[in-house]
C-alpha cells in the first residue's frame, strides 16, 4: 500500500519538539525546544520552570513570550525552558558548556544579548525548524 498522498497532507503537521538551530556556523547552535503547547517537551519543561521558580507563570509573562519580547524574566524562560543544549565556542577557542545561568549572561549581554535572545524566540516558533517527514514506516503504525 501507498501513502504518498497521505504523506503530503500530513507533511506540515509533522513536527519535532526539539531542533538544532545554528546561529553561526562552527561558533554557536543550540539545541532547543519547539514554542509549542502542542509539543509534549515543551509542556515538561515549562511545567519543571515554574514548579523551580515556586511562582506560576502568568498571562502577561506567556503573552510576552509567544509575542517575542525579550525581558528578563524571557530570557531567564530562554536559559531554563527552550535552549536544552548548545555548541559555544568562546574568543579563545573553548568550548563553554550549557548552563541556564551561562545562557542568561550571554543573552543578557549588552549590544548582542537581545538580538540573540529574539532569534531564538522566533527560531522556537518557526515550524521550519522542527518539520519530519513521514516514513512509510511511522505511518504503518
Amino acid at each position: 500500500m501507498k501513502f504518498d498522498n497521505l504523506s503530503a497532507a500530513l507533511s506540515p503537521h509533522n513536527l519535532a519538539d526539539i531542533a538544532d538551530i545554528t546561529i553561526t556556523e562552527g561558533v554557536f547552535s543550540v539545541k532547543m525546544v519547539r514554542l509549542s503547547p502542542a509539543s509534549q517537551q515543551y509542556n515538561a519543561r515549562v511545567g519543571e520552570f515554574s514548579r523551580n521558580r515556586k511562582k506560576p507563570i502568568s498571562e502577561q509573562f506567556a503573552a510576552d513570550v509567544f509575542a517575542g519580547k525579550v525581558t528578563p524574566e524571557t530570557i531567564e524562560f530562554i536559559a531554563n525552558v527552550l535552549i536544552i543544549d548548545w555548541s559555544l565556542i568562546d574568543d579563545e577557542g573553548n568550548n563553554v558548556p550549557f548552563e541556564p545561568s551561562a545562557a542568561i549572561e550571554l543573552l543578557s549581554a549588552p549590544g548582542f544579548g537581545q538580538n540573540i535572545a529574539n532569534r531564538l524566540l522566533l527560531a522556537s516558533r518557526d515550524d521550519a525548524f522542527y518539520k519530519q517527514e513521514w516514513t512509510q514506516e511511522a505511518l504503518k503504525n
